[in-house]
């Protein structure tokens, strides 16, 4: 199946593949270098932000699911909801939390004057999130609290590939709905995975309590937010990083993958075109190119971006 619109996205100044389109940066955080704020690592997701927002129009309306992989604590998914108005899910194991980016909107609300010097482009004391403090004001007193996103509580691997492969090869009613067979091998595969998420324990990440309530347990209506996917956002995969491709092109969906480790020895089957095994941040990326004949390459400008994958 066609994909709309496939990218795959560099550190500016991290390794590149070496050849291939190359399309505009997604833009740069203004900074003289000098402050910790605005050369904050958390800083990054207001570029991919922006850059999902001017490279996939069609993609930023309430209609259109975005699975947000390997999403973590959610802060991705939270702007796109809040700020934007988005339907994302995210796709990660871990629970997703978040309390320490509301801590941080509730600052800026409480401090308009604040809010106002820190939302100015470069000034040490930039904070992309400052300047969106007026729209997350008017969601907030619209509705009396903030967006949850909603989150999707597995690993996105090659298994859930092809519980979507199976899912899709049976015979359907309509579009989205799976035949009763297909439901079967779904609903039993989505039992696994699930209690698989549960029992993980990522390295350097603790659990933080209970579940997100935007969590979906129900497994028809997880395969129904799956297949209503228009877009799939990777940022920083890791392990993911093959099946995020995959799954897009299964789909026929656009993607968008900042692919970072490689993990060879996680992955040894992998092979550059000579048949080497993948070691290399360039022969990853070749390696992930080779799945899409029509993947696209871009930048995106992040501060310390070399020390930042």
């Amino acid at each position: 199946m066609s994909v709309e619109n496939s990218q795959l996205c560099l550190p500016c100044d991290g390794p590149q593949s070496g050849g291939g389109e190359q399309r505009g940066a997604a833009g740069l955080v203004p900074s003289t270098g000098k402050s910790k704020r605005a050369m904050s690592r958390k800083n990054r997701v207001y570029v991919l932000r922006n850059f999902l927002l001017s490279q996939f129009p069609e993609h930023m309306t309430p209609e259109s699911t975005i699975l947000d992989v390997a999403g973590g604590k959610g802060d991705l998914s939270w702007l796109l909801s809040n700020a934007d108005g988005l339907c994302p899910v995210v796709v990660d194991p871990r629970t997703a939390k978040h309390c320490h980016l509301i801590k941080s909107v509730d600052y800026l609300l409480d401090h308009p004057k604040e809010a106002a010097l820190r939302a100015i482009p470069g000034l040490d004391t930039h904070q992309p999130l400052a300047a969106l403090i007026p729209r997350l004001r008017q969601v907030r007193d619209e509705s009396d609290d903030f967006n949850v996103p909603k989150h999707l509580r597995v690993h996105l691997d090659d298994r859930l590939v092809m519980a979507v492969k199976r899912a899709r090869s049976v015979t359907f009613k309509n579009e989205l709905t799976p035949s009763p067979s297909a439901h079967a091998s779904w609903n039993s595969f989505w039992a696994e995975a699930s209690a698989q998420a549960e029992a993980s324990k990522p390295l350097g990440y603790t659990e933080l309590g209970a579940d997100s309530p935007g969590r979906i347990t129900d497994a028809a209506s997880a395969l129904h937010v799956i297949l209503d996917t228009r877009l799939i956002v990777g940022f920083h995969p890791d392990q993911a990083t093959d099946a995020c491709i995959d799954l897009a092109l299964e789909l026929g969906c656009s993607y968008a993958v900042v692919p970072c480790c490689v993990f060879p020895s996680e992955f040894p089957d992998r092979r550059t075109e000579d048949g080497d095994k993948v070691r290399t941040y360039d022969d990853f990326i070749a390696y992930l190119r080779r799945k899409d004949p029509l993947m696209e390459v871009t930048t995106l400008e992040f501060h310390k971006a070399s020390n930042a994958r």
